[in-house]
């Protein structure tokens, strides 16, 4: 997406976009949106039925943010659930990561709990766990027909 400029001569393509100081660093020269389509993965048998697959993502200079919705039959998979197949790989070195920060959404939930997760450094990867007074993994023994899970994440590239 590029902005754009009507002067007396035409209309035109603004560049050179400075954010914070008049230096090359602080040139807004990197701004993409896109779809994407994530995957979902239990680690241990069987395949879910994934009915639907969603993704959006904004990048702007090395943050990404990325809106995820699925909708699955947990088809007797077993083991622990992550969501993967992110746009962009994450940063490698934990000095110039950008905590990941999540809003989910789970329905269909068999116990009373809430979930959570990260993006794993140098992945395209989000392993989900329970939030239930400790943090085990969100395995297939919470799960059931007819989930839907919505993420929201913000995590930074290299």
């Amino acid at each position: 997406m590029a902005l754009t400029q009507i002067t007396g001569s035409g209309i035109g393509q603004v560049t050179n976009i400075k954010i914070g100081g008049s230096g090359s660093a602080n040139t807004l020269d990197d701004y993409e949106e896109g779809t994407f389509t994530p995957t979902l993965v239990y680690s241990g048998t069987n395949t879910p039925t994934v009915n639907s697959a969603l993704g959006t993502y904004t990048k702007i200079g090395q943050v990404v943010h990325v809106q995820i919705y699925f909708q699955w039959d947990e088809n007797g998979s077993t083991g622990n659930l992550k969501a993967g197949a992110l746009p962009f790989t994450s940063v490698n070195t934990l000095n110039r990561a950008v905590p990941s920060m999540f809003s989910f959404g789970l329905t269909g939930l068999t116990e009373n709990v809430s979930v959570t997760g990260f993006v794993q450094m140098n992945t395209t990867e989000i392993p989900l766990f329970l939030n239930n007074n400790g943090a085990s993994s969100l395995s297939a023994t919470y799960t059931d027909s007819n989930q839907d899970l919505y993420i929201t994440v913000t995590y930074t590239v290299a």
